[in-house]
C-alpha cells in the first residue's frame, strides 16, 4: 500500500481537523505482517487528497486500487478492515465511492510552471483563493 503524505495529503494547512499520523499508524499497524505502508511525498492527485493506493493479487493478476479523500474514521475504518481481511472479494461499498482512475502523468510543477503552464511554484491545492487577503499571496497586494 502506498500513502500520499507530502504536498496536500497528510498537510494540516489542508485538512487541519484530520489525525494525519493517526490514519497513517492504523493502516500500518493493520497490514504488519502482512504488507507494507509505503509513504511518498506527492502522487500528484492533490485536489483529491489523502490518497492511499493498494495494490493487491486477486486470481486474475495484480490490481491497483486509488482511493482518494481517505480523511474521515468511517473511510479509514473501512479500508482497515478490508485490508484485515486480506483486500479480497469487491471492494466495500464505502471504498468504492473514493475510488478514481490516476491521470496520465504529467510533469512536476516546477516543469510546468518554466512551460508558463502554472502561475505559481506552490501546489494549486494549498494556494489562497484570489479573492483571500493574506501574506504570500500576490493577487491581494497592491
Amino acid at each position: 500500500m502506498t500513502m500520499c503524505r507530502g504536498c496536500c495529503c497528510g498537510s494540516e494547512v489542508k485538512h487541519p481537523d484530520v489525525d494525519h499520523d493517526g490514519i497513517l499508524a492504523e493502516l500500518a499497524s493493520t497490514v504488519e505482517g502482512r504488507g507494507a505502508v509505503r509513504v511518498v511525498k506527492c502522487l500528484d492527485e492533490c485536489e483529491r487528497s489523502n490518497v492511499v493506493v493498494v495494490r493487491r493479487r486477486p486470481d486474475s493478476g495484480t490490481e491497483t486500487i486509488w482511493l482518494g479523500w481517505v480523511n474521515g474514521p468511517a473511510i479509514v475504518a473501512a479500508l482497515a478492515e478490508w485490508l484485515r481481511t486480506g483486500a479480497t472479494g469487491p471492494l466495500p461499498h464505502v471504498l468504492g465511492l473514493h475510488t478514481f482512475t490516476k491521470r496520465a502523468p504529467r510533469p512536476p510543477i516546477a516543469v510546468r510552471y518554466a512551460r508558463g503552464e502554472e502561475d505559481s511554484l506552490v501546489c494549486p491545492a494549498l494556494r489562497p483563493p484570489a479573492d483571500q487577503a493574506g501574506p504570500g499571496n500576490p493577487a491581494t497586494t497592491a
